[in-house]
Order: structure tokens, then sequence, then C-alpha cells
């Protein structure tokens, strides 16, 4: 404000009598930098800074460096891309993000600058605790700064990774996925304490954020169990899980009301879906194109194909496997001694019920084995009869999902009962988002909605089969 601004009649307090010329465009002209010099090198020494002044004039910089932090799975250090690093001389600051390498750069000075982060972007703002913005304070100096956040216990780390999580669902490749579309910044505190994730999905909090003062999320940086410190891996999926729910809940026409209608299975198993998918999708980035892979050895249990029917029916893989090509029924151990217990023998691989007569073409009409008749209307097949068109052999099960290869029926072969028999696949997760989750309160209007957007590869017998195993439980 100008020296003689006359202020209105309120309370106020003059902080610091500044006259800050290097920052007024009329000084900024080669002409005045002897001027200004001079006169800021005497404001310093009146106000006792004196041992900010050079013994000789200085010339023009550009704060800048490299900010990192270290991840567990790279076992290293990586760039944090996004992060808005700031630097200060007194009441002036000035400001840069990091990019995909994790360099800044700010706008110039003459004098050293304190460096400093702020946790916070134009969609979400990250607290330490409830109620304080959590700040990174660097050093004061007038060279660039290179931060590496380390491994340990420091809050930092895990602020750090939250922010990972939360600019890669906001900005970055997510794979066709909506963003979180929240209509004010979303307001996530770290905790250093026991316990996991919580999205309070207040749809007031998300349009007016209670004057701003109420988080929507906590995410935890300790196991409960032993106060031990989540790994970033784990960190990292934890606050895709709990935006996600907020993502949810704007994906459902923005109303919590209709959020709160969705079954809690079908809320977390997609919350589960999407912490699988862009978690991956993260280290798949960083060079680890087998992370999570469920026949791989996972380091974590995000894909959860070993879930089973004595887990939680709340947190499950029902969307995890309309993407996936994994049947954990087949390929998760505990398979039942009888192999083909709705007919055929087992060859092996499959349950092989049998060939047409020579010269007579296999296929399945109906859910039915069928082959086409010898002559007009012969079906010499034991056990099967002419239908008016062709012959009928067998109704294929229920349970069963039967197929046709190299002119022979075969059933699917049991698998282990604790597990969905997962051979549903070809969706892809915006797809599923958009045309599905949109639309899906429960279980039936999720498998209604399945078989009416299934792809060229499924049929209802494949949805209905998975999808029993939900049912039943």
């Amino acid at each position: 404000m100008k020296a003689d601004y006359s202020f209105p009649k309120i309370q106020y307090e003059i902080l610091s009598s500044l006259f800050i010329p290097e920052e007024i465009p009329a000084y900024q002209s080669i002409q005045y930098e002897d001027i200004v010099y001079d006169l800021v090198s005497e404001a310093l020494n009146i106000t006792d800074n004196s041992e900010e002044i050079l013994s000789s004039r200085w010339s023009k910089w550009t704060p800048s460096g490299t900010i990192q932090v270290f991840d567990d799975i790279e076992d290293d250090m990586i760039p944090i891309i996004g992060v808005k690093v700031r630097a200060r001389r007194w009441f002036t600051t000035k400001s840069g993000n990091t990019d995909s390498n994790g360099n800044f750069t700010t706008g110039q000075f003459r004098r050293a600058v304190n460096y400093s982060i702020i946790w916070k972007t134009g969609q979400f703002i990250i607290r330490d605790g409830v109620a304080f913005q959590a700040y990174y304070n660097g050093p004061k100096q007038r060279s660039e700064w290179n931060l590496n956040i380390s491994n340990g216990s420091n809050k930092s780390l895990r602020i750090a990774t939250i922010h990972r999580a939360a600019y890669r669902y906001f900005y970055r490749n997510i794979d066709g996925l909506k963003r979180p579309e929240i209509w004010t910044k979303l307001r996530i505190s770290y905790l250093n304490t026991g316990g996991t994730g919580i999205n309070w999905l207040t749809n007031w909090q998300h349009m007016i954020g209670a004057g701003g003062v109420i988080p929507n999320i906590h995410i935890h940086g300790k196991d409960p169990d032993d106060y031990s410190f989540y790994p970033t891996n784990i960190l990292f999926s934890t606050t895709i899980h709990e935006i996600g729910h907020s993502s949810h809940v704007t994906l459902m026409n923005s109303a919590e009301l209709q959020y709160i209608q969705v079954s809690r299975q079908i809320q977390e198993s997609w919350a589960n879906t999407l912490e699988w998918y862009i978690t991956r999708l993260e280290y798949v980035d960083l060079g680890f194109p087998n992370y999570d892979a469920s026949n791989n050895g996972s380091p974590t249990g995000d894909h959860m194909q070993w879930w089973s029917s004595v887990s939680s029916d709340r947190y499950t893989p029902l969307f995890i496997d309309c993407i996936d090509n994994y049947n954990q029924a087949l390929n998760g151990g505990g398979l039942p001694t009888n192999r083909c217990p709705d007919g055929g023998w087992f060859d092996g691989v499959n349950c092989r019920i049998g060939t047409p007569p020579a010269g007579e073409t296999a296929f399945i009409y109906a859910d039915k084995f069928c082959y086409t008749p010898v002559g007009c209307c012969d079906c010499p097949e034991e056990g099967s009869s002419f239908d008016g068109s062709n012959c009928v052999l067998l109704d294929i099960p229920d349970s069963s999902i039967g197929f046709v290869w190299n002119n022979t029926w075969y059933l699917n072969p049991a698998g282990n009962p604790n597990f969905p028999y997962d051979q549903v696949s070809g969706y892809s997760i915006a797809y599923l988002e958009s045309n599905i989750i949109k639309y899906s309160y429960g279980l039936t209007s999720l498998r209604t909605k399945l078989k009416a957007h299934k792809p060229s590869n499924m049929t209802d017998k494949h949805i209905d089969v998975y999808l029993n195993f939900f049912f039943n439980l």
C-alpha cells in the first residue's frame, strides 16, 4: 500500500514499515540498480539486518532445486511432482511447482530467500493433523535447494506420499477415469497415529467445507495393531481408496443421498478397484511392470485375489475381477478332489463331455449342448433328442459354464468353493465407472448393468456364475 495510506475506522496493526523498491516495476530498470542497492542496504542497517548486505553489488538470481521423496518399493528416492515450492524474502513470496523430474524454479530475487513447501494444489489441501495446513520449512540461502525427504519416522515422508497419490488422481494419467471433481478443495488430514483411512463423505463438507475447518478424509500413518509405520505404497493406495469414495459420491449425480443408497459392498469394492488400479499405474510408471500382479507374488494384496468367502463381504474383488483375467477359484489352491461334479471326465484341464457323431457339428444353443442331426432328424448320441431342428444332448447345469473346442463339448472344471469363479473379463475400468458403477446400487442392479454392457467375449452365464458367489455370501 502507499506510505500515506489512510486506514478506515477499523482495528489494525502495522507489522513493519518496509519499502521494497526492487518489487516496483519503475525501479527495475538497470539505471536504478545502484540507487536500489543503496536504499535497501540502508534499510537493512536501520532494521539491524546488516548481515544481509553483500560486500559487492549483487545480481539477480532464480531460486531453484529438486524435491525428491523416498519410496519403499523403489527403495530409493523418486521425484515428487506438482509440489508447490515457495521462496520468500520478507513479505515477497514467489513460487513454482515441481515438474516430472522434481525440479522447480521461482521468480527472481537478489538476496537470500527462505525456502518452504506448502502441501496444497488447486484441487486438494493436506493438513498436518486435523486443523493445520501442512508445510515443510526449508533453509534460508542464496543458492538452489535440493531436498531429499528420506525414509524414517518423519511426518513429511507420509505427507509427501499422500501428495503423490492425490496428485496422481487429480492431475496425472488414470486411464480415462473421471477426476474427483469436488466442488471445493478436498481436505485430507494426515494423522501420525494408528488407523487406516476414513472418508466422512458428508456432501455439505464437499460443497461448503464447514468453513474449511473439517477435513473430508483422514489418513493414518501407523498400523493400528503394532503401531509400525505403513510402507509408502500402502499409504499411497489407502489415499487412493479414500479419494475414490469422494469421486464415487460426485459420480452419483453429485448427490450423497443417492450414494448412501448404494450398498456398502458396492461402495467398498469399487474403492478397492480404484486403489488397486491407480496404485499399479503409479508403480508401472516407476518401472515395476509386475507390481501387484496376482500371479507374481506381488508385494501387496491390492488385487484381492486371495480374498475368500471367509473374508469381509464388503471389501471384495467384485470389479477387479471384471478387469483382470485371473481365476482365483482355479489358481488359489485347495482344489476339490472331484473336478467334474456336473458331468464329464477330467482331462487334466477341463471336463470333457464328448463329441457328436462323425460328420456332425457340436455347438451350444440356449445353454444346451447340441449337434446337427444325422440326415433329416436322427440323433444317435445316447441321451440326445430331436427338438425339431437339431439334436439336444444335455442342459448345461446352472453352476457350470460350457464351451465347444475342436468339435468337442466341455464343462469348466470345479474350483475352490471359497473363491469366486472368475471367468469374467474384458471390461475397462473407465467403462465400468461410466456405464456400470454410476447405475449400480446392489448386486441385482449390478448384474443387470453388467449383462447390458458385457464385452463380446462374455455371456450372461459367465456373469451369473460369477455373481452367484456373492449372492450366496
